[in-house]
């Protein structure tokens, strides 16, 4: 009779153990995948962010494109107008992106800048939507 209390004891005693160090990995596992999730997000919303601006610069060039056909000497402006909208674009989608890195680094999580050719007007320049690793 004591032998079987005393093996029952041991594997109660087992079975505790197991389900008590395999929890704390399964729960990891479980926040894990919400950071991965909520960073995905991220690149998502970053995303959309850098390609709702690069539509914005275009559409604010054409108008001055169109704006300076009309008036010769607004012509002479015009470059310098077009290169403003390039580098705002640049420098806003740059500074979103980088935020995003930062951030995404802090859980493990590597981003890859890739730039894609945006035409801009007469000027092409390179913008960056990212993509996670």
């Amino acid at each position: 009779m004591y032998k079987s209390i005393k093996k029952s004891i041991s594997l109660i005693f087992v079975m505790t153990c197991v389900f008590a160090l395999s929890a704390p990995v399964a729960f990891a596992a479980e926040i894990s995948d919400n950071i991965n999730e909520g960073i995905m997000n991220e690149i998502d919303k970053t995303n959309d962010y850098v390609y709702k601006s690069i539509e914005k610069a275009q559409e604010k060039a054409d108008k001055e494109v169109i704006r300076s056909s009309q008036n010769i000497q607004k012509q002479e402006s015009l470059n310098d107008s077009i290169d403003k909208i390039c580098d705002e674009l640049i420098s806003k989608t740059e500074k979103k992106v980088d935020k995003l890195i930062d951030k995404a680094a802090e859980v493990g999580i590597e981003i890859e800048r890739k730039y894609i050719e945006v035409q801009i007007a007469d000027r092409t320049i390179y913008v960056d939507p990212c993509y996670a690793h």
